[in-house]
């Protein structure tokens, strides 16, 4: 069976915590043989679905309503986007004091905070603080507020045109973006669709690391919720894949049943706690 895939290699814009760059060829090479529409619930930096060979549509989500606006505008406003981003590129590395580049960054972290969504221009600014600050983490306060800090950074690329213009064109291939509940967004998913999962990961108790993704909320009870709902979309006949950490939790409610999980080292480098960074381990999980 043939899938659709662009001619070159799409790049994700931004880093992003849990990317799964580092163990894509572990990913693709575990795919169903054949498959009908795509489903990516949890989209984060969107590494999985840029390497994903989709044979009808591709339905895509995520919470963070900052991201699912990037990626909207780079759909539909491209040129302008880039324009925009050449600006900024060039403000900054123009910049030669470090002190200087440091209140530039500031600056740009007050004002992202008062622009009101859809903007594309809070989508410029959020990809060029996300490239600016420390580890690519894109910190929030209690209120939702981004606060990433400094990452030093003397020059700063920040975007590839090509790169850019090409995540456009797929993106108006077939592709639609959501932005909301997994839940409610997977309720569409058909028998023969294929569904992959990288959810926020369950606190690992081999190794203590906790990868934390925001002010959303998640919790353990949410996790179970979602192991539930996997369960469902497997009686549904849906082809699934999840990734997750190598925990108690995802052990205990995986074990004994026709599910493969294969146990995966993976290399961290995006987050501001070193306990998170470095060699670790997590499970892909599949029901075919």
């Amino acid at each position: 069976m043939l899938y659709i895939r662009m001619s070159i290699t799409i790049k994700p814009v931004i880093k992003w915590v849990g990317g799964k760059r580092k163990i894509m060829d572990k990913i693709i090479g575990k795919l169903p043989e054949e498959f009908n529409n795509y489903y990516e619930p949890f989209l984060g930096g969107a590494s999985v679905f840029l390497n994903m060979p989709f044979k009808k549509k591709a339905m895509i989500n995520d919470y963070n309503i900052d991201l699912i606006d990037l990626y909207k505008n780079i759909r539909d406003n491209p040129k302008s986007l880039l324009n925009r981003l050449k600006r900024i590129k060039n403000k900054y590395n123009k910049l030669t004091d470090m002190d200087l580049k440091a209140a530039f960054f500031k600056d740009t972290v007050l004002k992202i905070n008062k622009i009101k969504r859809p903007s594309i221009r809070r989508s410029v600014l959020y990809i060029f603080l996300n490239k600016a600050c420390f580890n690519g983490f894109m910190a929030t306060n209690k209120k939702g507020q981004l606060r990433p800090s400094f990452g030093y950074h003397d020059k700063l690329k920040l975007f590839d045109e090509d790169n850019i213009n090409a995540f456009s064109q797929l993106l108006n291939k077939s592709v639609k973006i959501k932005n909301g509940d997994y839940m409610k967004f997977l309720k569409t998913a058909r028998r023969g669709d294929f569904v992959y999962m990288d959810p926020p990961y369950v606190p690992d108790d081999v190794t203590k690391c906790n990868i934390k993704y925001g002010t959303n909320g998640w919790t353990e009870e949410k996790s179970i919720e979602l192991f539930n709902l996997f369960d469902e979309l497997d009686n549904r006949g849906i082809y699934l894949m999840m990734s997750n950490s190598y925990s108690k939790l995802v052990r205990k409610h995986f074990k004994n049943k026709n599910y493969k999980i294969k146990k995966i080292p993976i290399i961290r480098t995006v987050s501001v706690d070193k306990n998170t960074r470095g060699v670790k381990y997590e499970v892909l999980i599949t029901n075919y």
